[in-house]
């Protein structure tokens, strides 16, 4: 298999490709994503060829601290060959120079079986869900403080100790330079919650093409309880459709109780993924 950046003409085979892979969905226009790609790091989309066929592909992104691979696939008549190590092995190459700390793989579909391979070298695994909000729902409820929009330095130290209290201090910092990064690179809404006067809980909204996305919510562990997780996502909610977006997303842990309080929120599970992560050593 010969492994190469994506070219144009590959276009109708690598959607094809990622149907049969079970790695579209409704709300995500394959053509849309494929065009941001290129518009960023096209050298970063790979495809895997044989008998001049695309049997294989992913996509690699790069916020300057993590690493992701998706729309990762190898079609279902060419696998159990090591296709999917070498495509792997290729993007591991491509992303060492890069010194990542983290990296993460979502499978849209399957993933299970790969589980034991991904821990024994050193990755843990999670499912996630993936909700959309019932554009009927009704999320009216009492309000606990006042939410207001904010830059990302009025969350950062937030957004610190929500890190540090699964990681180590230097991982926390570069995860916190990371949604930094973010925030300049992408349209990035910050929403945070006060109380007695200080940061008390925030999340962040991002999207486009009509979609939007509520991220990183987080409540500190002094004022947790009192619905203010609540009322920063309430906010992004009205902000995202305040701007016209027709569908608006959240994912949580699918181990977790953050699931159950958006589904109160009046989102509901429409997809579940296996997610694979690897952090440096302790």
């Amino acid at each position: 298999m010969e492994i190469r950046p994506f070219e144009p003409r590959d276009e109708t085979q690598v959607i094809a490709l990622w149907e049969r892979c079970g790695l579209t969905r409704p709300w995500n226009d394959p053509r849309k994503d494929i065009r941001r790609k290129l518009a960023v790091r096209p050298d970063r989309f790979l495809v895997g060829i044989e008998g001049g066929e695309v049997i294989a592909s992913l996509m690699i992104g790069y916020d300057g601290h993590r690493g992701w691979v998706y729309y990762f696939g190898v079609a279902p008549q060419h696998r159990r060959k090591g296709h999917g190590r070498a495509m792997m092995a290729e993007a591991e190459r491509l992303q060492g120079p890069a010194g990542l700390r983290h990296r993460k793989i979502e499978f849209l579909q399957g993933g299970d079986e790969l589980i034991p391979a991904f821990q024994a070298a050193g990755w843990s695994a999670d499912r996630l869900v993936v909700m959309v909000l019932d554009p009927e729902a009704d999320r009216r409820g009492d309000a606990p403080a006042s939410v207001r929009e904010v830059a990302f330095d009025a969350v950062r130290e937030l957004a610190g100790q929500w890190y540090r209290e699964g990681m180590s201090a230097a991982e926390a910092r570069d995860l916190v330079e990371a949604d930094a990064d973010t925030a300049t690179a992408r349209p990035t809404r910050f929403f945070l919650a006060e109380r007695d006067g200080e940061p008390a809980a925030y999340c962040m909204l991002l999207g486009d093409a009509g979609i939007g996305e509520v991220e990183s919510v987080y409540t500190s562990l002094a004022h947790r309880g009192g619905g203010l997780a609540s009322a920063v996502v309430r906010a992004a909610i009205a902000a995202s459709q305040e701007r016209g977006d027709d569908l608006i997303t959240i994912a949580a842990d699918a181990a977790d109780w953050p699931q159950h309080l958006y589904e109160r929120l009046g989102f509901r599970t429409v997809d579940r993924r296996r997610a694979f992560t690897r952090k440096p050593p302790a």
